[in-house]
């Protein structure tokens, strides 16, 4: 996270020097490998908005120029936003479709990217009495969703989700979040008012949105618990992102010290890795006997609990 934080400083430093445009997004990256968590199978689909989606290409053009040869994917289902919103309708609660909304601050994991919600980009607002502001923290699929409304009052779900391409069952809880979480966080209306989502319900902004909180957190509804298929690719992929991790710092060890104990040996790789995982030695062994077989190693004759490095 330090790296992570010393990368930002960096780029903040790149957009002052160069000029660089990032479309009035404050932006927020951290960048992390991909075997520090449990990762999904791939990384899910996601159109970002133009705004925030400039930004974060700005950030990986600079973050490629330093570390080339690597990749850098966006991971929507982690980041977060900040929209500066203005709503402009009466305080009691009518459905009127004109909702107004703004610009937006960022947040971002390893990618993701931020901006606001309903027809408005900036927040000048009208001589208008029942102006109300707020700052709207959400999910970057929420940012998605309510930008949407920048340019449109009205949309069915089924626009939203060939618009966003977001996740089926992620998008059903952005908007559950959105339109029928709690009284003071429903941002959307929906109409027709049920609990079920399909393809032909219609959204709106909630122009007499009001809250007493300047900054309002959306609360995302609580995901179903993954089934079993579900639980065992997640283990797989994570299982085989730092079975790669294992294999290296083994070989790293053997390479500096060329001949080494079992024991000693597993001990310092988990020495290695105890900020990133803890590894069981039972894996680490595993792992040795695996670069055996792939010649990376070899036992000596006189102790087959002693290990050389073959170069």
């Amino acid at each position: 996270m330090t790296v992570s934080n010393t990368i930002m400083e960096e780029f903040k430093t790149h957009v002052q020097t160069s000029q660089t445009k990032l479309h009035g997004v404050d932006l927020n990256v951290r960048v992390l490998t991909t075997g520090f968590w449990p990762t999904q199978s791939a990384t899910p689909k996601c159109t970002i908005p133009t705004a925030p989606g400039y930004a974060f290409e700005a950030f990986r053009r600079f973050y490629l120029g330093k570390h080339s040869g690597r990749q850098l994917s966006l991971q929507p289902q982690l980041g977060s936003a900040d929209l500066y919103a203005c709503f402009y309708g009466p305080r009691k609660e009518e459905f009127d479709s004109r909702g107004d909304g703004a610009t937006s601050s960022t947040s971002l994991p390893s990618s993701s990217a931020s901006t606001p919600s309903s027809s408005l980009v900036s927040c000048s607002v009208p001589k208008n009495t029942g102006t109300r502001k707020h700052i709207i923290q959400v999910s970057t699929y929420q940012m998605c969703i309510l930008m949407l409304f920048n340019s449109r009052d009205r949309l069915t779900y089924e626009d939203i989700q060939n618009e966003t391409d977001i996740p089926e069952r992620d998008l059903i809880r952005a908007l559950q979040s959105l339109a029928m979480g709690k009284a003071t966080q429903r941002v959307l209306i929906k109409n027709p008012k049920t609990k079920e989502i399909e393809s032909s319900h219609t959204f709106c902004i909630n122009d007499s949105f009001t809250s007493k909180l300047y900054r309002v957190k959306i609360q995302t509804v609580a995901a179903k618990g993954e089934s079993e298929p579900e639980r065992k690719e997640t283990r797989s992929k994570v299982e085989d992102d730092r079975k790669h991790e294992i294999e290296a710092a083994i070989v790293r060890i053997m390479k500096a010290r060329k001949k080494m104990q079992h024991s000693i040996l597993v001990a310092e790789v988990t020495e290695q890795l105890r900020s990133r995982f803890l590894p069981s030695p039972v894996i680490i062994k595993k792992r040795i006997e695996g670069l055996i077989e792939r010649e990376y190693l070899a036992r000596t004759p006189e102790d087959r609990k002693v290990y050389t490095y073959v170069a």
